[in-house]
């Protein structure tokens, strides 16, 4: 299961996205550490697979039974949750965007989400983040729009490429499961094949999660939180 990366409050989403001196290099890092991760917990579990294995043809098929059941839970869970974060995400960019243009209104500086941002300063006639002037408060909500569609995407590449790396190590460790999927009984390969698809649709789904997370905290700390 997906560990937590952030033990209470995320990072503000306006310092994520401005506040730093090399957003894009930060951006690639979650994403390599997203991959961690998702990924080391797999890595894990099928080593330990590789160890129970009986013999060169067959599998402990209670275990592997145990193990998708425990699956089915968790992407229940997974499916319950994304749509929770996804609220409190959209909820806490929607308020900072409204901060942001009641500054560029105003002329007030003031706290941006959960982080005060000193590069982000409100005039009489705009606003300027991250040492950009904007001279209306929807230019502002298009550049903070902007900036997170190009840090995701960047994110999303980091992840990809650590991913590679990833699956080489797995591959490495479950030679003899691929054995039992391809030559093993029947009902060992059945098995080991639904495992390998919860296995996928956890990772896509984790994918989404740990994003949110990066950005909201975990649930059990946003729930918290008031807009």
């Amino acid at each position: 299961m997906l560990p937590l990366v952030i033990g209470g409050a995320a990072i503000g989403l306006l310092a994520l996205l401005f506040g730093g001196k090399d957003e894009k290099l930060e951006a690639e890092k979650r994403g390599i550490e997203r991959a961690a991760r998702i990924f080391t917990p797999i890595l894990e579990e099928v080593i330990q697979l590789e160890e129970q294995l009986k013999n060169k043809y067959s599998v402990k098929k209670e275990c592997f039974n145990s193990l998708i059941e425990e699956k089915a839970k968790y992407l229940k869970k997974l499916e319950q949750d994304i749509p929770r974060y996804k609220k409190i995400y959209e909820m806490k960019l929607k308020y900072d965007i409204e901060e942001s243009k009641s500054q560029c209104m105003g002329g007030i500086t003031s706290t941006m989400g959960n982080s005060l941002m000193s590069s982000t300063i409100g005039t009489g006639a705009g606003g300027i983040i991250d040492g950009t002037l904007y001279r209306s408060p929807w230019e502002i909500e298009d550049a903070i729009k902007k900036r997170e569609a190009e840090l995701k995407a960047i994110e999303n590449q980091g992840f990809e490429n650590a991913k590679v790396m990833w699956e080489k190590q797995i591959a490495e460790h479950r030679k003899g499961i691929d054995i039992i999927k391809v030559k093993g009984d029947k009902e060992s390969q059945e098995l080991i094949k639904i495992y390998d698809e919860c296995t996928y649709k956890v990772i896509e789904l984790e994918k989404t999660v740990a994003y949110y997370q990066e950005r909201v905290g975990d649930l059990g700390w946003v729930r918290l939180m008031n807009y």
